[in-house]
This record gives structure tokens, C-alpha cells and sequence, in this order.
């Protein structure tokens, strides 16, 4: 929506039109004086119901250049100014499970793309999310080990950039002892494909834990900071845990700092082998075996206060990121406009080309003699 830089300038029409009404009021007698035909009663011509229209036009070039000059623009590039939020670190798995297929939006697509392009809704919005334009996010990534690919940030544009180029780790290793996804290459599994869910709640849980004491530094220095409403982790992971540090240790330690620990376990309970006709079903894990996979992430969850979901498709968990993000969101900051666009030229040029035709219909066609 335009609006303007200067709108008190729309007060010099009160000054303008009060001088048109009274210049106008007090015209001069003519020097000479002609005989009038005014009691003739002549025809109503075109030319004499005209007779009034440059000033018309004038009176509507001077609305349009005062106009001008109050300078309508329009914002474009717009941000968020906010000062409190909440803290989300994101830890998703990486290992090579997660090159695995599952069905989202009509069609087979890799674990860690359906994750990319819905983390990316759920950052920016899109896809019935809104994103979280108010909040501190941040990326951990872990397989056997963990790692922080984002740092907690406000300015979500390095995040993206980090989920965009976000890999698995090869599942295989050659003979040469080369990661390959290539299983005719495979002579045994990458020892760094592992789930370590402990090392990777672990190592978000201290993130967070860094930028609530680095922001509690900068208040005590008086710096206008960023203050931290709530801190959560949400937890993607597509396998049970395997390697590292115990989970629940790391629960403890998320639950000690007030960190609200959401999992989500990407999970297909029907085993899919390839044929050469094709994917088919092979299995369909059975309730004690599907708990057992669900058994780390609940306890998890309930540790922490927060909650525990299973996704088997892309769209099952795209709704399970629209329901966290219902219950874990503070709507507060203002919109504004880091740049604009001056509007001012086309009143500005209608202005002066009303007031060439009033001069050129006064100088012409609708010319008066005395």
C-alpha cells in the first residue's frame, strides 16, 4: 500500500484555493468597455460549455504536482524488526538411511529432500506454514557424529543456504575404504553412517544454552538484545539409535536448561526391497518392533515436555511441522520497509501535461477576445 513521505504538504491546497476564490472574486473592470451580448441569450455551443474547462484542468494540475511533492512511495523489500522470540535449534539425521525413499505429494522422493523442502516452509513459509520470522533458528546435523551447521541466527537467509546443501553421509565403503552410495561398489558399511541421537540433542542443547548466556552478556553490557521467550529442539531422525552418547543423558541435560525437546521419527513400518518389476513390499514390521524404534524419541519427549511423532510419508510429516509450529510460536515484531519506491513522477508528469492542454486550449479553441 503506497503512502507518503510528507503528507502535511496536502495543507497548501487550503492557502492555493482560498487565493483562486479570492483572486477570482476580485477581478479588475475592464479598461475599455465593449458592447456585451450577454442579454442575447446565445446558442449553448460546445465551445461555450467548454469555456470553464482549463481552469478545471489548472485546478487539477496543481492537486496532482502538491501530489508530487508529498512523495507517495511504496515499500518493497520489507524485515522483521523483533526483540524477543523463541530459540529453535533443528537436529536432523544424516546418515545414510535417509537417501531412502518415501512417497510425498503423489511421488517417491529421498527421506532428505522431503526434510529439506519442508524445514525450508517451515523457516521461510510456504505450504500452508507461515514461517518464523520472529524467532532465533539454528541447524545440528548428526550420523555418528554431530555437527553444528548453523548457529542460532535471526536473519534465516545462512540457514537456508546450510539446509540447501545439506548431505548424507554414504552408507558403503569401498575396498579402498572410500564412502560411496553405490552398492555394487559397497565392501562393508560406512562406519560413520550411525544414529547418535544422544550426540546430536547434545550438541543442540549446548547451542542454545551458548546464545541465551551470550545474549545475557550483552544485556548486562546494556546492549539492546534479543531476549529468548521459550528454547526448543525439534528432532528428526529416521532409525533408532546406534552409536554415541546415551539419549537419555542428553534429555536430561536439554530438560536441566528448560529446553522443550520435540522428536520426529520419519518411519515407514513397511519394509520396500527393489525388484526388477519394480519397489515392492516386502514386510510389514509389527507393533513390538515398530515400538521399539519409538521407544528412545517418546522418552525423549516426555522427559522434556514436549511431544513425539511418527511420520511415515512426506505429507504426514509436513503436517506434524504445521502442528509444532501451532504450539510453538510468539507473534511478535513489527514490519518494516528497507527500501521504497518513489511514486512521485506520474502525478508529477499528468500535473504538467494538464496544465500544457489548459494553456493550449486557452491560446486556441476555447481563446476569449475581450
Amino acid at each position: 500500500m503506497p503512502e507518503f513521505l510528507s503528507p502535511w504538504l496536502f495543507l497548501l491546497l487550503i492557502p492555493i484555493g482560498a487565493a483562486a476564490f479570492f483572486l477570482r472574486r476580485r477581478r479588475c473592470p475592464p479598461a475599455i468597455s465593449y458592447p456585451s451580448t450577454a442579454n442575447l441569450h446565445p446558442a449553448r455551443t460546445l465551445r461555450l460549455r467548454l469555456s470553464g474547462l482549463p481552469n478545471f484542468l489548472r485546478a487539477a494540475a496543481v492537486v496532482l504536482i502538491v501530489l508530487a511533492i508529498a512523495r507517495p512511495r511504496q515499500g518493497e523489500a520489507t524485515s522483521v524488526v523483533h526483540r524477543e522470540g523463541i530459540a529453535i535449534q533443528m537436529v536432523l539425521d544424516r546418515s545414510g538411511s535417509m537417501e531412502e525413499e518415501l512417497n510425498y505429494q503423489g511421488r517417491p522422493t529421498p527421506k532428505i529432500e522431503i526434510v529439506k523442502s519442508i524445514f525450508k516452509d517451515f523457516v521461510a513459509g510456504g505450504e500452508d506454514l507461515p514461517g518464523r520470522q520472529s524467532d532465533l533458528l539454528g541447524l545440528t546435523t548428526f550420523a555418528r557424529f554431530a555437527e553444528e551447521n548453523c548457529p542460532l541466527v535471526s536473519l534465516h537467509e545462512p540457514l537456508l543456504t546450510a539446509v540447501a546443501n545439506l548431505k548424507t553421509v554414504p552408507p558403503f565403503i569401498t575396498a579402498a575404504r572410500v564412502p560411496t552410495w553405490d552398492r555394487s561398489q559397497a565392501a562393508a558399511q560406512n562406519p560413520l553412517s550411525a544414529t547418535a541421537i544422544g550426540e546430536g540433542l547434545k550438541r543442540a542443547t549446548l547451542a542454545l544454552i551458548a546464545a541465551e548466556e551470550d545474549l545475557a552478556r550483552g544485556r548486562e553490557r546494556g546492549e539492546d538484545t534479543y531476549e529468548i521467550k521459550g528454547k526448543v529442539v525439534i528432532l528428526l531422525t529416521d532409525g533408532q539409535h546406534n552409536a554415541g552418547l546415551d539419549p537419555l543423558e542428553a534429555a536430561d541435560l536439554a530438560k536441566a536448561n528448560g529446553i522443550k525437546v520435540y522428536t520426529i521419527v520419519l518411519f515407514d513400518r513397511d519394509v520396500v526391497m527393489e525388484t526388477p518389476f519394480g519397489r515392492r513390499i516386502a514386510r510389514r514390521l509389527g507393533d513390538a518392533e515398530l515400538e521399539q524404534v519409538l521407544e528412545i524419541p517418546r522418552k525423549i519427549s516426555e522427559r522434556t515436555g514436549g511431544r513425539s511423532f511418527l511420520a511415515a510419508d512426506g505429507d504426514a510429516l509436513h503436517r506434524i511441522y504445521e502442528e509444532i509450529d501451532q504450539l510453538e510460536r510468539v507473534d511478535i515484531g513489527a514490519v518494516t520497509y528497507r527500501t521504497w519506491r518513489e511514486r512521485f513522477a506520474i502525478p508529477l508528469l499528468l500535473g504538467v501535461i494538464l496544465l500544457l492542454c489548459a494553456q493550449a486550449l486557452d491560446a486556441t479553441w476555447l481563446r476569449r477576445t475581450p
